[in-house]
């Protein structure tokens, strides 16, 4: 699993590039992306992405990365005894040609100048891929490992967020009233354990300790990185199809109709009735089925009588200790937080979170002694828009 699930972070900022420096600067104070907010965050795009997953590579491109990786092939090569003398000293000679050939091509070969060095390779030794292929059963997969090492410059770069504990993502999932949650991808399961073994109980944002557990499935990013494009492409799809069936009745109703014919032909056939009964049993399933959808739905068209609107719920604060936040109820619907930022404009004043679907605002303000001046001057109730709002101290 290379997805980890964090709980009760905060639900500020709001902004998604802030949100993901908080979480940087809490994990790593010195990370570059979390002490520059000028430095642009990687961005990783779904649709952008590569199907085929092997041919991405994660971090910058560095020449001395790449002559590190092919000295760890060779310590690789030597330990085994299964090739033979002409394909030792083939790879010994292409190992030599290709670190002389990155010397210009920091960003590694193309495919096209690997292969034709590796040609130029076996000419100059007076041999022949073919040959030196016959007297070593592990060729193919030596010079396999070579190419991925080498031919990166067609590759995608994928930047992390954090190179120590191989960041990819991190997706916040939305706040309730109550705490926020995202998800953090990594670039295996090894970074992942790391990160976990380290934060799992000491992960503290914004003062808040925050949970940190596996996720119970992968991200979107983490199932591309595990099974490829097209198992994900086949996700967004089916996600896709099932958003259209929600706002679209007559979808979903054939949607229903289908996966029911489709399960009563399979029990008819293994019943033994032939091709043909079948389908005279399913037309008159499925004629059946849509006239009951019809029905349904126009009764569903019909007028009704309209619901008694619910009375509003006022909650009782007067005896709430003084706060320099003011809690504001039954606000009157299609309120807008410049038109209550104007009516509690005063000294002191800093902002107004409107709760529109509760219909209340919290208006917060520099001190206590600032709440106390705005709620005076406007009383425990106060016509605003012609409704009565109750004014108090939040708790």
């Amino acid at each position: 699993m290379r997805t980890l699930f964090l709980r009760n972070l905060p639900r500020r900022p709001t902004s998604e590039d802030a949100f993901t420096r908080l979480i940087l600067r809490a994990i790593d104070q010195d990370s570059i992306y979390g002490k520059d907010k000028d430095l642009p965050l990687p961005k990783i795009n779904l649709s952008e992405l590569p199907v085929n997953k092997d041919r991405n590579h994660f971090g910058r491109l560095e020449r001395g990365q790449l002559v590190s990786a092919l000295d760890e092939l060779v310590n690789e090569w030597e330990k085994d005894e299964t090739g033979g003398i002409s394909s030792k000293v083939f790879f010994d000679h292409l190992i030599s040609t290709l670190k002389l050939r990155l010397a210009s091509e920091v960003n590694g070969l193309t495919l096209s100048g690997f292969n034709a060095l590796t040609k130029s390779a076996a000419e100059d030794l007076d041999s022949t891929l073919e040959k030196v292929k016959s007297e070593d059963i592990g060729f193919g997969s030596r010079l396999s490992k070579l190419r991925n090492t080498v031919c990166i410059r067609e590759k995608n770069q994928i930047i992390p967020l954090h190179d120590e504990y191989g960041i990819l993502m991190i997706s916040r999932l939305g706040s309730s009233h109550v705490e926020c949650q995202a998800f953090m991808t990594f670039i295996d399961s090894g970074h992942a354990d790391k990160f976990l073994q380290r934060f799992q109980h000491s992960l503290v944002v914004q003062g808040r300790k925050t949970s940190v557990i596996p996720a119970k499935q992968e991200s979107l990013l983490g199932a591309y990185l595990e099974n490829g494009g097209r198992h994900v492409f086949s996700i967004i799809a089916r996600r896709r199809a099932l958003r259209e069936m929600h706002l679209s009745p007559d979808l979903a109703t054939a949607a229903v109709i289908k996966r029911k014919l489709r399960r009563l032909r399979h029990r008819l056939r293994i019943k033994g009735l032939n091709e043909d009964e079948i389908e005279a049993h399913i037309s008159k399933v499925n004629q059946a089925q849509t006239t009951k959808e019809e029905i349904s739905r126009k009764r569903q068209a019909s007028p009704t009588q309209e619901p008694i609107p619910k009375k509003r719920l006022v909650v009782e604060i007067s005896a709430n200790p003084p706060n320099k936040v003011l809690l504001v109820q039954n606000l009157p619907e299609k309120t807008t937080e410049q038109e209550l930022s104007d009516l509690f404009a005063g000294n002191g004043f800093i902002e107004t979170r409107y709760v529109a679907v509760r219909n209340l605002a919290f208006i917060e303000y520099e001190c206590i002694e600032d709440a106390t001046v705005a709620k005076d001057k406007l009383g425990q109730t106060h016509r605003f828009l012609d409704t009565l709002i109750t004014i108090g101290f939040a708790k």
